[in-house]
């Protein structure tokens, strides 16, 4: 009986059912409640009991019950019940459950985080009091520990333990493992097991590593580690030596495989550079002539080039012309797997992704397709590649279209943003009001950049923090200029009496390097610095908090249900 009613709870709290699983819940709960009949004869049916016979059918009408059970909202309402209970008086009690709530939620965000571990009393015992098997276990672990604190009861990660208690540990064959609490003992956290590790960078440079607060708890870390350590410069990646296949060396993609003592090999790993020369347009897209059979034929001795046929050498590359929108090749099922996997370990742990492999493999797809169209790209078609690629991140991250939504969300909002910069005062509507004069002398791109501008200043926020312009300089210049930026947007303007004109190079600083160069306009830009901040996971600038806030929420619709007051106020205006 008790095993019929795991397999129901089991299937009950499944998150995906069939068919046969649900025919199945219906027989073992008939099962079940005649077991129950045979080995209780003197206790009768419940109504529960009844319930849950109409279980297998309300699955099928509304899917797996565990996402509508009510056990969190019954938890939430034990507290207005308590306080029902607890108070004298009962006028306006609606009121009062209100203040009482509100009370309790500030009292928790205005305290400090409880402690992961939490003792009443303890007591200090030598190691040579305890019995030898728990002696020898934190010998092992904490050779330099003499003595120990022992607790009867213990609060962690607010779950109380005590000795003599029962705890589920596992399962086998389906049935629940458990195990008796003995003893509790703690130690110290600085006393981490120190750790030694040999470090491999050639058959003749062998070093020891030593690590006195034991090994990193992450992949980041130990390259932190290594790379201070032995001072390595350039980028690298860390091999683990496997005993299961004879001491072969393979990629550590995790911590856990490394142990005290271990053989950790070293391996430079060059950058993979694709370089491509811009050429002239002209010349580039220009067909190559092909001679003929017959005139090839015609040469005299070794001179003779013999030409394939087009139909020996099938279709002819570079015939297509550059396309208006590039579109990103499909990449293998093996460089899907390894970023998908990539992306995981850098939830988890923080670890980058660092396979020579997949860059190469994804380099060597894109040149491939590039030169399907051309031999010799100009920088503004590797832009486009660029570009291309950014957004085709962006969405499978978030499954957006970062052009289309940001653009469209700009335009719907742009005769609203107008009139709410036109009635902004302060210092910030001085500097809004010069921007608005000119807004109807330029076309649809200088609209969007002067509404960029001027949301900037609308929310407090220093234009120039983002968007920083020149004058009659060179792009050189502006990189040296920029080289101790964070994040920025420059703009390079012709000279002074064309300032109102649109800017001749639009380009992306991050970290006082130029990642994307000649973005067209401001908005493309901003866009386009959304995308990297997204696919490379950067924090947003603290002085520019607000208006990425408005790039996210309301321009892109992500993650809309939390916005600061600031926000959430322009968003009002804006639906008004």
């Amino acid at each position: 009986m008790l095993m019929t009613l795991k397999d129901i709870v089991d299937l009950v709290m499944s998150p995906v059912h069939t068919e046969e699983s649900i025919c199945y819940l219906d027989s073992i709960i008939s099962e079940h409640r005649s077991r129950f009949l045979d080995v209780f004869p003197q206790h009768k049916l419940i109504p529960k009991h009844h319930f849950l016979e109409h279980y297998p059918q309300l699955i099928r009408e509304f899917g797996p019950l565990a996402a509508l059970w009510t056990m969190r909202f019954e938890a939430k309402h034990s507290f207005f019940k308590r306080v029902v209970r607890h108070t004298g008086c009962f006028r306006n009690i609606l009121l009062s459950l209100a203040n009482k709530h509100q009370l309790m939620v500030a009292y928790y965000q205005s305290h400090a985080v409880k402690p992961s571990l939490a003792v009443t009393k303890t007591t200090e015992v030598s190691l040579d009091v305890l019995k030898d098997d728990l002696k020898d276990l934190v010998k092992c672990r904490f050779p330099a520990v003499t003595a120990v604190h022992v607790a009867n009861n213990v609060c962690s990660l607010g779950t109380n333990y005590a000795v003599g208690m029962l705890l589920c540990c596992g399962s086998t064959a389906g049935l629940a493992d458990f195990s008796e609490v003995l003893q509790i003992m703690l130690l110290p956290v600085n006393m981490a097991p120190s750790a030694k590790l040999r470090i491999i960078f050639g058959e003749d440079d062998v070093c020891k590593l030593l690590l006195p607060a034991g090994i990193p708890s992450t992949l980041q870390d130990l390259n932190d580690v290594l790379r201070e350590t032995f001072d390595i410069t350039g980028p690298f990646t860390v091999m683990y030596q496997d005993m299961d296949f004879d001491g072969q060396f393979f990629t550590l993609t995790s911590i856990e495989e490394v142990q005290d003592k271990a053989n950790l090999k070293v391996v430079k790993t060059e950058p993979v550079i694709l370089s491509l020369t811009p050429v002239d347009m002209s010349e580039a897209d220009s067909p190559v002539p092909v001679p003929s059979m017959e005139a090839s034929s015609s040469s005299s001795g070794s001179n003779t080039i013999l030409l394939s046929s087009p139909d020996e050498s099938g279709p002819c590359y570079r015939s297509k012309p550059w396309p208006f929108k590039f579109e990103i090749p499909v990449f293998s099922y093996d460089v899907d797997l390894a970023l998908e996997a990539g992306k995981q370990a850098y939830e988890n742990d923080g670890t980058l992704l660092n396979n020579p492999r997949v860059t190469s493999s994804i380099l060597e797809k894109l040149a491939e397709t590039i030169f399907g169209f051309t031999a010799y790209p100009t920088g503004v078609q590797i832009l486009a590649v660029a570009e291309a690629l950014i957004k085709a991140e962006f969405k499978r991250i978030t499954t957006m279209d970062l052009e289309r939504t940001f653009l469209s969300r700009l335009d719907m909002y742009t005769t609203k943003l107008l009139e709410i910069f036109r009635r902004k005062g302060g210092t910030a509507g001085t500097k809004i009001k010069p921007m608005l004069d000119s807004v109807n002398e330029h076309h649809v791109d200088g609209r969007r950049d002067i509404i960029m501008h001027c949301l900037v200043e609308y929310l407090g926020e220093s234009g120039e923090e983002l968007i920083k312009d020149y004058q009659d300089i060179s792009q050189e210049a502006v990189k040296e200029d920029c080289s101790n930026h964070m994040m920025k947007i420059t703009v390079i303007h012709p000279s002074v009496a064309q300032e109102t004109q649109d800017p001749v190079y639009v380009s992306v600083i991050i970290e006082g390097s130029e990642v994307l160069d000649d973005c067209r306009s401001v908005t493309n830009a901003c866009l386009l610095l959304m995308g990297v901040i997204y696919t490379v996971n950067l924090r947003y600038p603290l002085k520019l908090k607000y208006t990425f806030e408005v790039f996210q929420k309301l321009f892109l619709e992500l993650d809309i249900l939390k916005m600061s007051a600031k926000v959430q106020s322009l968003h009002k205006k804006l639906l008004a």
